[in-house]
């Protein structure tokens, strides 16, 4: 109901709406009751974008002063909220524009006005390595999407989820958490696939959760089409995940990329490896969304 009844398209900054903040408070507080912890987005990047071409611009000076006092809202009102893990600015702004300044001043904003010290994060509609290397940014965001065209790959979801992650840590400070914070099966002009309803089984989404969760990012792959996971009951993938990953010491453990490797390269081994054991995740190659939903292949038995 929170989409239909939010107008996104508002034509000017600095008004609170009262039935959305309405919204985000029973958001907030059904996450505090279940356990789920938030990314909250409150910028609207299309009220902000045409001021940020310039930062030597008053435009821009002002974008900065209306998103400070958005930030100050925001905290007052949500940042009591053990559920709101992380704020995100803006959801897929712009990656050319100079915004280094426009996140250093809401940054330092934040560190005033929030005791809590939430963690900051945005993204980027493609590759935006100055953002994941930005100092006031804590953790590092990137969308991807499986697309025919994509040069990333398509039929291998493993391999893709495992190729992004690598790149995305390469590419920011050492130790930044990374998060791919949107993640699917997508046609070329980003519509829903129309493969996803003939995934009926859901193997796209189990293989990139498992792979996600032992890639080293800070979490599994954020899926974007909810409302089609919803109607496939996806919900019964994670309780087999989270169990498996329940006693890893993710932040104690000294963990790295495991080096396992299989003799005759039957199986692929995803997962972490610590000073005194390994967590992994066998793959079959055979297995990938792509052989079993689009080519009718059924993977012959590994022993």
């Amino acid at each position: 109901e929170m989409l239909d009844e939010a107008d996104v398209n508002r034509p000017a900054r600095g008004f609170y709406h009262p039935a959305d903040c309405f919204l985000v408070d029973k958001l907030v507080e059904a996450a505090d009751q279940r356990g789920v912890y938030l990314q909250l987005c409150f910028l609207d990047r299309d009220l902000y974008m045409g001021a940020l071409k310039d930062p030597k611009s008053a435009q821009y000076q002002q974008a900065i002063r209306d998103a400070k006092r958005t930030v100050r809202y925001a905290a007052a009102r949500w940042g009591y909220a053990t559920s709101v893990a992380c704020w995100e600015y803006v959801n897929e702004m712009d990656p050319g524009l100079p915004t280094d300044l426009f996140y250093d001043e809401l940054g330092k904003h934040f560190e005033q006005v929030d005791v809590f010290r939430h963690l900051r994060a945005t993204s980027a509609w493609g590759h935006s390595p100055k953002d994941w290397r930005h100092a006031r940014l804590d953790v590092a965001n990137a969308h991807h999407y499986l697309r025919p065209s994509s040069k990333e790959g398509f039929k291998d979801e493993v391999a893709v989820i495992l190729g992004q992650t690598r790149f995305l840590q390469k590419n920011t400070r050492p130790g930044k958490p990374v998060l791919m914070a949107e993640f699917g099966l997508a046609d070329d002009k980003w519509g829903l696939s129309p493969y996803m309803k003939q995934d009926r089984e859901l193997v796209h989404f189990h293989n990139a959760l498992w792979a996600s969760a032992l890639s080293g990012a800070a979490g599994t792959a954020q899926f974007w089409w909810w409302e089609q996971l919803d109607r496939q009951d996806a919900y019964r993938h994670y309780k087999p995940l989270a169990a498996f990953l329940a006693d890893i010491p993710f932040t104690t453990g000294g963990l790295k990329d495991a080096s396992a490797a299989v003799v005759k390269g039957e199986l692929r081994p995803v997962g972490l490896q610590g000073s005194d054991r390994a967590y992994l995740w066998l793959f079959n190659p055979q297995a990938t969304w792509w052989n079993l939903v689009a080519d009718k292949a059924v993977p012959s038995e590994v022993r």
